[in-house]
């Protein structure tokens, strides 16, 4: 696994031992950074589920104003830190180490532009986040907020997000929401 491109294109990152961090493959993210484009400069990226950071890194190598990492592992977030600072990214990243629903209710307190949301697939947390992040309204005016689900996994839309784009990649898949409807016309 490596950063795709920026900054820190081409270093690679560290990932935990074992079978409960599932990163997100650099093909994945290397679509997700295209899709997204000149919408990540300047932007602030909140990264949850953050796992090794390779989102949230991908997202500050590639001009990112600011990313904030959440994981509930002790072992990931060691990992994301380490990456960030081989990756000499570490002035614009603040790492949280809490359950994300804990923070998006008492830990962060600001808006963010881009929110990744990628939890363990088939874990069922992925509608609990969304609606925390309505609720203590994380996402800034005309942000959006992309989620990565595992190809099998019924999606439950909350009240107050519109499904603007989605995207399979093998057996992953992406969907993009914005928490208003786009305008017609």
């Amino acid at each position: 696994m490596r950063v795709i491109a920026g900054s820190a294109g081409g270093l690679k990152l560290l990932s935990p031992n074992g079978n409960d961090t599932r990163p997100t493959a650099d093909r994945v993210r290397e679509a997700l950074f295209s899709i997204i484009g000149d919408d990540i400069a300047g932007a602030s990226f909140l990264d949850l589920f953050a796992g090794t950071g390779a989102v949230g890194i991908e997202a500050l190598s590639r001009g990112a104003g600011r990313a904030v990492f959440v994981d509930a592992s002790p072992q990931c977030v060691e990992i994301i830190n380490k990456n960030l600072a081989h990756t000499r990214l570490t002035d614009n990243a603040r790492v949280t180490n809490a359950d994300v629903c804990f923070a998006l209710k008492k830990i962060l307190n600001d808006s963010f532009d881009i929110i990744y949301v990628d939890p363990p697939y088939g874990g069922g947390v992925t509608e609990a986040a969304l609606n925390d992040i309505i609720l203590y309204k994380r996402l800034a005016d005309n942000g959006f907020i992309i989620t990565e689900y595992g190809a099998g996994e019924v999606i439950c839309k909350p009240d107050g997000l519109t499904i603007v784009k989605e995207k399979a990649y093998g057996r992953t898949r992406l969907i993009f929401y914005l928490a208003r409807v786009p305008e017609t016309g």
